[in-house]
């Protein structure tokens, strides 16, 4: 069974795709050089969504508030859904890895490598079925290089 197929995994498709797009314009009008792999739904298990720059790349969405509205003062990074893929990062099959906080339009570029070099043997919570990492969102150890604001 793969993630996408529940109605939680719809909705966080949903959401995420919108989040998607609305990067990779933001790119893309600041210059990045974007090609589009991850429409298709055969193409979501390659690990990444674009390639960025010729980077292999995952955009992952975070709300970046709290139901009241207050800003969280770290990312919830997923590791494993809950169906027990690990995310692409984790293996390997991504360059970058960008955190996009929708609440500010803030978006954090991570090196993947590194990002799952400080991953490994960190304790994971469960959040919605998904082993997750708290992170700050801008972490050196984790491989954090820049932001830029959408």
């Amino acid at each position: 069974m793969s993630d996408w197929n529940t109605v939680e995994g719809a909705e966080s498709l949903r959401i995420g795709k919108i989040a998607e797009r609305s990067v990779v314009a933001g790119l893309e009008e600041r210059g990045y050089r974007i090609n589009h792999l991850a429409e298709d739904p055969l193409h979501y298990n390659i690990g990444y969504d674009v390639l960025v720059n010729n980077k292999r790349t995952e955009i992952k969405s975070n709300s970046g508030v709290d139901e009241r509205g207050r800003a969280y003062s770290t990312c919830c990074v997923e590791k494993v859904t809950k169906v027990g893929r690990p995310i692409g990062w984790s293996q390997g099959k991504s360059d970058r890895v960008l955190f996009f906080n929708r609440s500010d339009r803030m978006l954090y570029i991570y090196e993947a490598r590194r990002l799952h070099e400080w991953s490994v043997g960190r304790r994971t919570f469960v959040k919605w079925g998904a082993d997750c990492l708290l992170m700050p969102w801008e972490c050196a150890e984790a491989g954090y290089l820049c932001k830029v604001q959408l």
